[in-house]
């Protein structure tokens, strides 16, 4: 019985496709008309099943010869789905300048072998566990380095409250227990400091290009992460 009702309707269909101009108005009032003749053959039981299914546009079947083309669809104006963001590739990385250069030299020849003779004084007060320890998340931060992936675009307040890692909760065990130590160290490297930061000012005037004076960088020479207590120990005794 269906299907009588369905072919009934099939030819009002398709004049409607073949029109210029369709109305869409009388092509929903002809669909309500045979949804309300196809749900008057069903027997109660049957109705309720109706009523509960999805409603889809009824007459021909979606994508066959005599469908007509406007029938709308099941989510059409539904907004889509937001595809996921890509990563963003790392920047190709630039040749060095002769100011990062000199900046490095110096840094190698003056900063480097004063906190490495540092470093190894602080290795000789270091429990054997807490060595071991050390040498432990050095390697892990040295693989985690070697896979890491591109970086997404960083958004304030991203990795805010992200938890610590089992690797960074330890290393902070490791400063609190050794803090008082490493700043002693660094107490006692204040004044080599304030010589390093006077040359490593000499050198940025000499190759600063002429012109009004720029705002000194914030961060030092590469070196200079050291002076930090948790990169501290971090450091290679033997680098």
């Amino acid at each position: 019985k269906m299907k009588e009702i369905r072919e009934k309707y099939r030819p009002k269909f398709q004049a409607m496709r073949q029109e210029q101009t369709q109305d869409r108005e009388a092509m929903r009032k002809q669909m309500e008309e045979m949804r309300k003749e196809l749900r008057a053959v069903l027997d109660p039981a049957q109705q309720a099943k109706w009523d509960a299914m999805p409603q889809r546009p009824a007459g021909p079947p979606p994508g066959s010869r005599n469908a007509p083309r406007n029938f709308p669809r099941p989510g059409a104006g539904k907004m889509a789905p937001r595809a996921p963001q890509r990563l963003q590739r790392p920047p190709a990385p630039q040749p060095p300048s002769e100011l990062q250069k000199a900046i490095q030299a110096y840094s190698q020849k003056e900063i480097l072998p004063v906190l490495q003779k540092e470093r190894k004084a602080l290795e000789a007060i270091l429990s054997p566990e807490d060595r071991e320890q050390l040498a432990s998340l050095r390697t892990q931060a040295k693989a985690r380095m070697a896979v890491r992936p591109a970086r997404p675009p960083i958004r304030p307040g991203m990795g805010k409250n992200r938890p610590p890692t089992p690797q960074q909760e330890a290393l902070a065990k490791l400063e609190k227990r050794y803090g008082k130590d490493i700043q002693k160290i660094f107490a006692r490297l204040e004044p080599q400091v304030d010589k390093w930061n006077q040359d490593l000012k000499a050198i940025r005037q000499k190759f600063a290009p002429q012109g009004p004076p720029r705002p000194a960088a914030p961060r030092g020479p590469a070196a200079y992460r050291w002076l930090e207590p948790k990169r501290f120990l971090m450091m290679p005794p033997n680098k």
